[in-house]
């Protein structure tokens, strides 16, 4: 009697453990299988905002008629601020503080947009990041970085809230980012709502939500001031 009741207790263990497996196959596929489909969408989403481009398609470019051209720059973290114009419609920064942050801001404000811009910096500190800032305000500081490291092959998200950082995506590999000396890489944000959607050199690498900030103004960053970055085709457009 005893060896039946084993018997019994071991085979429905062993189904317990076959059904638990099964049930962590499937949860993972999945898991899987929606992460292949919003990434999807989110590639679709960034093809479809450069389709058909008009007039119209681009909320700000250097150069396009009409527009204000001087950008807000500076040169102290984003404490203070000064008009400045670039020449060529290739805006930059440079002639900054070592260990201080320079930030370029275009003249306008946006809420749901996309943010796209070659990005290259070299000098000292060119091991530091450089990239994108979004929905800044520039009086109280507050902004949203994305940012890569070229030297290191990362890239990272942070966040400048009431004057404190808080990383949302520390540094992450990719093997998108181009490495190789004097190469640009091309990074693009799609702000929609709580929820950015992250691209280097025309692929998806992630999604950020954060609700923190709705809307503001757009733009570069360097991590520090000793380099000289520059971003060919920056460019604002309407997005799906």
């Amino acid at each position: 009697m005893i060896s039946r009741v084993s018997a019994w207790l071991v085979s429905d263990w062993r189904r317990i453990v076959v059904l638990t497996v099964l049930a962590v196959v499937v949860l993972l596929a999945g898991l899987v299988g929606y992460r292949v489909n919003a990434v999807h969408q989110y590639t679709d989403l960034f093809w479809r905002n450069h389709t058909n481009l008009t007039e119209q398609s681009d909320l700000y470019r250097p150069g396009k008629p009409g527009l204000d051209q001087f950008w807000q720059v500076s040169k102290d973290g984003g404490s203070t601020y000064q008009r400045t114009f670039f020449d060529g419609n290739i805006p930059y920064l440079a002639n900054g503080q070592a260990h201080r942050a320079m930030v370029g801001l275009v003249p306008y404000t946006y809420g749901d947009a996309e943010v796209d811009g070659w990005v290259f910096q070299w000098g000292p500190a060119g091991h530091d990041g450089g990239g994108l800032v979004l929905r800044v305000n520039a009086q109280t500081g507050d902004m949203l970085v994305f940012q890569v490291n070229q030297q290191a092959g990362t890239w990272s998200f942070q966040k400048r809230l009431h004057g404190v950082w808080t990383t949302l995506q520390g540094a992450t590999s990719s093997d998108l980012i181009n490495r190789t000396d004097g190469w640009d890489n091309l990074l693009a944000v799609i702000m929609r709502g709580d929820q950015y959607l992250l691209f280097i050199n025309y692929q998806f690498v992630g999604v950020i939500a954060d609700d923190t900030l709705h809307a503001g103004s757009v733009g570069l960053f360097a991590e520090d001031g000793t380099v000289t970055l520059r971003s060919g085709g920056f460019t604002v457009y309407h997005t799906a």
